[in-house]
């Protein structure tokens, strides 16, 4: 497998960009031309044209011998919702195969969610691309679906993102994670989001069984996960039409990015 040689990447851009920047602002005077060439070419606190290497060390997620068969087998994952994760969807692969072995940081939240006493406070940092987001979606999940929501009202877990772009990718995410079943419903919840059915039947929103597609709706029906921004959440705490959203049934926020 080819590595990428960082030093002789920088060399060679730096080059380039001098040659473009002498290129771009030619002068007929060799002199004047061998002076900005060293200039541009030097160090980035003499008028060099690229800084320094950022050099940081890059270390991969740990991997345990625990996956979702060995939970569930061991009775610390509920089946129905492992089964649902491992199965194919209307052609599509499997979210998450059931032998694929966790990183050791989504068992150990999975091992902090099912702690006895006071509920923890979770706190997940890790690299690009090792499942961060897994890390509280996979005990989110198994809780919602080993307890029934009961007598309790409102929504059951609250994600949080500081952006509607970031709102729209946890949202399709999850609903490619939840599509199949009706056990659990997810809505997402911003300015983007259509009042009425007929609002969203105009605008040719399919329907779902486990995402409704319209705030009348969910406040008809309370879904279970609502994700959406800080600024929409602040509106809904203080809009009489919302309150229903929000009652005793509250088991999770998650604040992400």
């Amino acid at each position: 497998m080819p590595v990428l040689n960082a030093l002789q990447v920088r060399t060679q851009l730096q080059e380039r960009l001098v040659e473009f920047a002498l290129d771009d602002n030619f002068v007929r005077d060799e002199r004047i031309r061998r002076a900005c060439r060293r200039i541009w070419s030097g160090a980035p606190q003499e008028g060099g044209l690229v800084g320094e290497p950022w050099v940081e060390g890059s270390f991969n997620s740990l991997l345990s011998e625990q996956s979702l068969d060995t939970l569930v087998a061991a009775g610390e994952f509920n089946r129905e919702l492992a089964e649902h994760l491992g199965k194919t969807i209307d052609g599509r692969p499997p979210v998450f195969p059931l032998a694929r072995r966790l990183f050791t940081h989504q068992v150990e939240a999975l091992e902090a969610s099912r702690g006895a006493g006071k509920r923890p406070g979770l706190v997940v940092t890790a690299g690009t691309g090792a499942g961060k987001t897994e890390a509280f979606l996979l005990p989110i999940l198994n809780e919602l679906f080993q307890n029934d929501r009961g007598t309790t009202r409102g929504v059951r877990a609250i994600f949080l993102y500081p952006l509607n772009a970031l709102v729209n990718d946890q949202v399709d995410r999850l609903h490619t994670w939840l599509h199949g079943q009706a056990r659990i419903k997810l809505f997402h919840f911003t300015s983007e989001t259509p009042e009425t059915e007929r609002d969203a039947q105009r605008r040719d929103i399919p329907a779902d069984e486990c995402r409704p597609r319209s705030r009348e709706k969910a406040r008809e029906d309370p879904p279970d996960i609502v994700v959406t921004n800080y600024s929409m959440l602040e509106y809904m705490l203080c809009r009489p039409q919302d309150a229903p959203l929000f009652g005793d049934a509250l088991r999770a926020i998650v604040l992400d990015e």
